[in-house]
């Protein structure tokens, strides 16, 4: 998985981490959540909506002491 521009960041209560990785290219996720020893929870990847450009994403549902 290729990672180009990070742009948002954030750690959450269980120490994931979830993070942006704007102009990625068409092979790789927009969105990414990772565990510590590096494991892909998730991943966002719909260019037909957001193209190549998102440049910064937010999880509403995050549990609270989230740190952003």
């Amino acid at each position: 998985m290729h990672r180009s521009w990070v742009t948002s960041l954030r750690v959450q209560p269980k120490a994931n981490i979830d993070f942006g990785n704007t102009h990625a290219g068409a092979a790789n996720p927009q969105m990414i959540e990772v565990t510590r020893e590096k494991r892909v929870v998730w991943m966002l990847d719909d260019r037909s909506v957001l193209g190549d450009n998102l440049c910064t994403g937010w999880c509403l549902d995050l549990p609270e002491g989230t740190l952003r």
